[in-house]
């Protein structure tokens, strides 16, 4: 996290475009018109993985490429990783294609509640009082969608719980999101491969008997997956979590518009009301988050700088946090030193006086020989120095 304003704008600017192209993309996959999600899906993740293929040797990611295939645990963590994003996109891209880019809208507000539910549930997390009452709020606002639709809300709670436990595995991962990404499609690859082998065999396949502008869709396709991961990443270093979090809305809320206003998507009763209970739960966990982010903040200022690196608040915070502690070290020897510097001086204080004493007694009577006179002098002036 950046202390720079300028950083921080920065930051903030890289999260507005991250977000709000999530939350345009269901326009984008509209586009395909007719078209099978599953080639969509496969597309996606075939030039997915070339694009991220391209930047890792562009920016030169090979060394940590290597190392994370070089770790089981890492690339086993990114297999399972990979296969939840590849359900979490195929729904979604069925939803758009069904009509129902409002319950898939709801999946992505409920996602960061499924997130806290599963630190609670696998990492043995504590609930606050606000994260509480924003899942009982979120919670009330599922029941009354599946009660309007008749049946289980399964698209909001399927996207919302791939997603949440994506996040989970890849919080656990430490690999940056462009690497990240190029193992995630790659594992998927050969599935992906397989249905496009599939549909060109039976005829089907619109990439080889479609229209250029289908081609061209579909080639963008893995570009656009991977450009606002980038932006995510660079809004990531910049902005405190607490903010960050914030902006996450950004992206179902511009859906669900879309939805409603772009494509005539019907906003029914049921829906409604559940939309306003999970916003009445997102308005409670934003205003919990930020609250402890300040209680955090308030902490982290009171805490020695030696507990503060410990924290890692980012680069520069943690840099600065080392010297602060450099200078903590060196000031606590000077106070540990003091006390040593004070008895010593106590002890030669009597030295000093009964030297100013004889000092006197030799102005009062016969006047010392100047040598003895300058040796005086000089060894007072080093007893006032130390």
């Amino acid at each position: 996290m950046s202390g720079d304003p300028g950083g921080r704008w920065a930051g903030a600017g890289y999260a507005l475009a991250a977000y709000g192209w999530w939350g345009v993309l269901p326009a984008y996959w509209k586009l395909f018109g007719g078209l099978p999600p599953l080639e969509i899906v496969a597309h996606r993740v075939l030039w997915s993985l070339g694009f991220a293929a391209l930047w890792v040797a562009l920016l030169r990611r090979g060394d940590e490429l290597r190392q994370v295939l070089r770790d089981p645990r890492r690339a086993l963590a990114l297999c399972a990783s990979g296969a939840l994003i590849g359900l979490n996109w195929s729904i979604f891209i069925w939803a758009v294609g069904a009509g129902r880019i409002v319950e898939a809208s709801i999946g992505y507000y409920l996602n960061p509640l499924v997130s806290v539910g599963l630190g609670v549930a696998l990492l043995g997390e504590r609930l606050r009082r606000g994260q509480v009452a924003a899942i009982g709020l979120a919670a009330l606002g599922v029941a009354v969608l599946g009660f309007g639709a008749g049946a289980a809300p399964w698209i909001p709670l399927v996207l919302a719980g791939t997603f949440a436990l994506y996040g989970l595995v890849r919080k656990l991962t430490p690999v940056s999101s462009l690497v990240g990404l190029l193992i995630e499609t790659a594992i998927v690859a050969p599935l992906a491969l397989a249905a496009l082998a599939v549909l060109a065999r039976q005829g089907d396949s619109h990439f080889v008997g479609g229209d250029a502008q289908t081609r061209i869709l579909l080639v963008l396709s893995g570009a656009l997956t991977a450009l606002p991961l980038l932006w995510f990443a660079r809004a990531a270093r910049s902005l405190p979590l607490s903010l960050l979090g914030l902006f996450q809305y950004l992206a179902p809320t511009l859906s669900a518009l879309i939805a409603v206003i772009a494509f005539g998507e019907p906003l029914t009763l049921s829906r409604a009301v559940s939309l306003g209970f999970i916003w009445l739960g997102i308005a409670a966990f934003s205003l919990d988050s930020l609250r402890a982010g300040r209680a955090a903040l308030g902490v982290e200022r009171d805490e020695p700088a030696h507990h503060r690196a410990l924290h890692g608040f980012g680069e520069r915070e943690v840099g600065a946090d080392h010297r602060d502690q450099e200078r903590e070290v060196r000031g606590g020897e000077r106070r540990e030193a003091q006390p040593v510097r004070e008895r010593q001086v106590g002890q030669e204080r009597p030295e000093r006086d009964h030297r100013q004493h004889r000092g006197g007694e030799r102005r009062a009577g016969p006047v010392a020989p100047r040598s003895a006179r300058r040796a005086d002098h000089e060894e007072d002036q080093r007893l006032s120095g130390e």
